[in-house]
């Protein structure tokens, strides 16, 4: 092998030779790191900054200078230098910050690229020595104040529309969070045990022993306790100031509206698919008691709603109506005579179906005439009724069903003309949705509708009902209360001279006046 040819074989650059131009050494020490050739970063200035205030700190001999921005970029700044402070192009500052809304982004040592004029005042452009500025956190923190107005970022308390913000209301609210909690931890459990049962006896017609085993065991545990956590919540509502109101209601369906919600009974109530709360398809759920809901979470929470104190009272007038009917009944069949009841507003007319599957004898006994606005109800009732006498129970009884509005009941005093004189006549839920100058016509129309000696049983929800609290703040379900008082001065001022008395169902939470035609 030749000289020449060895020397090209080892040669690294056998293109380069003495005639080859010289390349000027560069120092890593003096440039930045981003430092390429032919590259600019993007420089920013505070108008591109928006909301950010960008601080530039110096230290030169052991004094610190505060220095207005100019622009700035990941590899380098400009700002404005303090005056009577010498600096040269090329010289190197030991210590230099860039502080971001008190957040500093860069401290280290920079190099003095330009010092120029602008106005009067000297501007330095200076590379950074350190580790380049991140310009992401820049641009990010400009993002996050540019939304400081963002609603979803103003979160204070007492912006919020369930805050209060008053002491007296902590113990509404805390028996709240506490009954929140109550349903995170059941729902916890229950969807465990639940992936534990068969399908069958969570769901389906058909009522197992282990179906009534489960139940039995809600009743003994979950079931009391969320009727006590109710009752107690309703009780520390009545204690706190009046103006709170909305804010109260806001706190608790923040809180619990999406659980009460899983009962059928507590979404049919609020959602009124009929147009009121209060239908026939309520009332079959409180009489009825039945095993409701998507899930073993959902059914638990809709027997607590039909266990509450309201639902009680439905239940109770219902039973201390047949007991009226059954005592009216008795007494007139001794007589070898009929009894003639009239129903308002009758919705599934539990008490008269029970008669009539109980008691059949005593069933064939009366002539019931059930009114109604819901024609839905009424076709519910009359399928229970032939149900009923297919199996042969109560063939005897007479059964009208009357569809009309509750304005013609309110306006005609002869709607119920052709029916005759009547017996007894029953109004247990209607009076809860009418004003007091209103229940006054309507007690004086059906009065006139008695025989001698007949009876008219008004009832109405006392105001310390103890389940109103779920009535107003998650059912929207708002109801004319009124005390005993109340209901005595109505069928006082309904007929003159008449002496009403009250009857009481054993919950004490739906009292009856009653009126006898003199």
């Amino acid at each position: 092998m030749s000289e020449q040819t060895k020397q090209q074989s080892t040669d690294p650059h056998p293109m380069m030779d003495e005639e080859a131009p010289s390349i000027s050494p560069v120092y890593l020490d003096d440039l930045p790191p981003t430092a390429y050739p032919n590259f600019r970063a993007e420089r920013l200035g505070p108008d591109d900054l928006g909301p950010i205030r960008v601080e530039v700190i110096v230290r030169q001999s052991g004094d610190e200078h505060a220095c207005s921005l100019r622009d700035i970029s990941t590899s380098g700044i400009a700002f404005e230098w303090p005056p009577a402070v010498d600096v040269q192009q090329g010289s190197r500052l030991g210590d230099l910050a860039v502080v971001c809304d008190a957040h500093e982004l860069y401290r280290g040592r920079a190099l003095v690229r330009s010092v120029r004029d602008v106005e009067g005042r000297t501007v330095v452009g200076a590379s950074f020595l350190g580790a380049p500025m991140n310009m992401d956190d820049v641009l990010q923190l400009r993002a996050v104040r540019e939304r400081r107005s963002d609603p979803r970022l103003v979160l204070q308390p007492s912006q919020q529309a369930w805050h209060s913000g008053d002491p007296q209301v902590h113990r509404f609210e805390a028996l709240v969070a506490e009954l929140h909690l109550f349903l995170k931890e059941a729902e916890k459990r229950f969807g465990s045990l639940e992936r534990d049962l068969p399908w069958h006896v969570l769901h389906g017609e058909k009522v197992t022993p282990a179906r009534m085993a489960l139940i039995e065991q809600l009743q003994e545990g979950f079931i009391p306790s969320f009727v006590d956590y109710t009752v107690q919540i309703d009780a520390a509502l009545r204690r706190t100031p009046a103006k709170h109101a909305d804010s109260l209601k806001a706190f608790s369906r923040a809180l619990l509206h999406d659980h009460f919600m899983l009962s059928p009974l507590m979404h049919r109530c609020l959602t009124k698919p009929l147009g009121y709360p209060g239908d026939y398809v309520v009332m079959r759920y409180i009489y009825e008691d039945r095993f409701e809901g998507t899930s073993l979470l959902a059914k638990a929470i809709h027997l607590g709603g039909v266990s509450t104190p309201a639902c009680n009272a439905v239940r109770a007038r219902k039973d201390m109506i047949r007991k009226t009917i059954k005592e009216a009944a008795l007494e007139r069949a001794a007589k070898g005579m009929r009894t003639r009841i009239l129903s308002i507003a009758a919705g599934p007319a539990q008490e008269t179906l029970e008669l009539l599957e109980q008691e059949p004898e005593l069933a064939a006994t009366l002539d019931v005439m059930l009114f109604d606005q819901d024609r839905d109800a009424l076709e519910y009732v009359n399928n229970r009724i032939a149900m009923a006498r297919a199996r042969g129970a109560g063939g005897g009884m007479s059964i009208q069903l009357r569809h009309d509005t509750i304005r013609r009941l309110l306006d005609d005093k002869d709607i119920f003309e052709e029916f005759g004189p009547v017996d007894l006549i029953f109004s247990s839920g209607l009076f809860d949705y009418l004003r007091f100058g209103t229940g006054v016509r309507l007690i004086r129309n059906l009065y006139s509708n008695l025989r001698v000696g007949g009876r008219l049983f008004v009832g109405n929800l006392v105001p310390e009902q103890p389940s109103r609290w779920i009535f107003d703040h998650h059912l929207d379900w708002f109801l004319e209360y009124r005390s005993r008082e109340q209901l005595l001065t109505m069928g006082e001022d309904a007929v003159c001279g008449c002496q009403p008395t009250v009857i009481e169902e054993v919950s004490g939470h739906n009292p009856f006046i009653r009126l006898t035609r003199s």
